[in-house]
């Protein structure tokens, strides 16, 4: 409850300013419950893959990600593949939202990378009301009927994007990986659509 993260004393701060504050707790609140639900999807989506691929989920993120880039040496990165992406995210979705992914945070944190450019493009094509209805099936551990009810609950080209990308990083995994399209692309085709349009 935004209402209890601060407090009144003998009229200090005032109703006014404490409603104020109130209001903009409840905000941030909003943004940072939002944004935590997009990075489980991101998770869970990796799992997805992880699972339908290979069965094990219990491998290093670099495998379908890569590396992160430090100081001294360079590597490829998920966004290095991926599509052009919209500057706005449109209606149906938060733009504060949208941008912490995509473009990021101001400032480096020590429990997050700066940006999500996987949770962009899910955040992207789910909108708001599709991710609360997508985030029941990002389940832990992770088991292959929610698996695919959750790569079901995105765009099929989407989807297809995503096993591109990470077929270039997960070498050991990119038999399975090319199954697994040709699954979605003989007998998922229209599921994701079917699901999105009851989010709109």
């Amino acid at each position: 409850d935004p209402n209890t993260v601060f407090q009144s004393f003998k009229n200090k701060p005032s109703e006014e300013v404490l409603k104020s504050m109130n209001n903009n707790a409840a905000y941030n609140i909003s943004i940072a419950s939002k944004y935590v639900r997009v990075k489980l999807m991101s998770v869970s989506i990796l799992a997805s893959f992880a699972k339908l691929s290979g069965g094990n989920v219990d491998v290093p993120l670099s495998l379908f990600m890569g590396d992160l880039p430090g100081p001294e040496h360079n590597s490829d990165e998920w966004q290095d593949h991926m599509p052009p992406m919209e500057t706005s995210i449109g209606e149906g979705g938060n733009e504060e939202v949208y941008n912490l992914l995509w473009k990021g945070r101001l400032s480096e944190s020590s429990f997050d990378v700066r940006n999500s450019p996987l949770g962009a493009m899910v955040y992207y094509s789910l909108k708001d009301k599709g991710l609360e209805k997508a985030v029941q099936y990002a389940v832990h551990p992770m088991d292959e009927k929610n698996a695919r009810l959750l790569l079901q609950s995105l765009p099929e080209d989407k989807v297809l994007v995503m096993i591109d990308i990470i077929s270039k990083f997960a070498i050991t995994r990119a038999a399975a990986l090319s199954d697994l399209k040709r699954e979605v692309q003989s007998s998922w085709s229209g599921v994701g659509k079917s699901l999105l349009s009851e989010n709109n």
